[in-house]
């Protein structure tokens, strides 16, 4: 903490993804920026972070693996500004460390009544696809949480997002090779103070010239949160 409004951090991240398709592709990046947070008031929070990362993509064709190195600066924003009925939330990230300069990121807009808050966003994110390559994913969503009591919740999703690739820098609104409808249905319990589980139902449609396809999950997940102090 620099004074009672500004406080330094530094955040450092590793993504991996695998494909899992016949050409093996496979994505490595790493990534630190140092930054500020300003934080005038309980109600409103800003951060701002510079930063290198680094990109590797690699695939695995008849024996020979070969890598595609991208690297460069990497910015980094987040926001947050609550007012008496609704709440404002946004990310940004752009960064050069891929084959072309990518700005991903989301805007959130939510309304909370007693035991029940709903939020709509908007977002723009990158991924490897199944077959390999490389997609944008743009869309909208909303999602309804109510509290059952002070340790249980009920929360429902629906999105809807177009897919493109991400060398394509058309408007993947207007001609997207895929679309993808997602429902998700989930109950968050804490068990203690530090332990908590998730158990939920998710349903995926994928559209898709010239065929389409649905798959349903059901997944469970168990947490445990860690605090340490320096």
């Amino acid at each position: 903490r620099v004074n009672p409004v500004l406080s330094t951090i530094a955040t450092v991240g590793y993504r991996y993804e695998d494909a899992d398709d016949e050409e093996g592709t496979q994505i490595n990046q790493a990534e630190g920026d140092l930054g500020l947070i300003y934080q005038p008031n309980d109600d409103l929070s800003l951060t701002f972070g510079v930063g290198y990362a680094d990109r590797d993509e690699s695939v695995n064709i008849d024996g020979v693996e070969t890598t595609d190195n991208n690297s460069g600066v990497s910015l980094r924003a987040l926001g947050s500004y609550e007012t008496e009925e609704l709440d404002y939330d946004f990310t940004a990230r752009y960064t050069t460390a891929a084959p072309s300069a990518r700005f991903s990121g989301d805007f959130r807009v939510s309304y909370e009544a007693l035991r029940s808050r709903i939020t709509g966003r908007v977002f723009q994110e990158y991924g490897l696809g199944s077959e390999g390559d490389d997609r944008r994913l743009t869309g909208a969503g909303v999602t309804y949480s109510y509290e059952v009591n002070q340790i249980s919740a009920l929360a429902f999703d629906v999105t809807y997002a177009n897919s493109a690739s991400a060398d394509d820098e058309s408007d993947d609104f207007e001609d997207p090779d895929r679309r993808q409808l997602d429902f998700a249905a989930q109950y968050n319990r804490n068990f203690t103070d530090v332990v908590a589980g998730t158990i939920g139902y998710r349903m995926t449609q994928y559209q898709e010239d010239p065929t389409d396809a649905i798959s349903h999950e059901v997944f469970l997940r168990i947490g445990r949160s860690f605090v340490t102090g320096f």
